[in-house]
């Protein structure tokens, strides 16, 4: 399949099933991107949007200078232990 025949649709998925397999883990945009295609960016704002996923990014700067993103996906179920864990020990995770 050429990469013209591959809608924005299936990439958007392929990025939300990286996420789902590897939950709570953060990634680094250079491997979303390698199946995220050239707008993985926008892959990951719609799997936000368009499927309601809970996902987390930060950035830091390398020793070189240069910029790097990571990403996370937190399903429910983390969201909801990290909430519990927090009121119950009055601490943040």
């Amino acid at each position: 399949m050429e990469p013209k025949d591959i809608d924005k649709g299936t990439y958007r998925d392929e990025v939300a099933a990286l996420f789902r397999t590897l939950p709570a883990m953060w990634i680094g945009g250079d491997n979303i991107s390698w199946i995220g295609g050239k707008a993985w960016r926008t892959r990951v704002s719609d799997c936000r949007t368009q499927l309601g996923m809970v996902i987390e990014n930060r950035h830091y700067r390398e020793l070189d200078g240069s910029n790097r993103s990571q990403y996370r996906y937190l399903p429910v179920e983390y969201t909801l232990t990290a909430e519990v864990t927090q009121r119950a020990t009055g601490r943040k995770q």
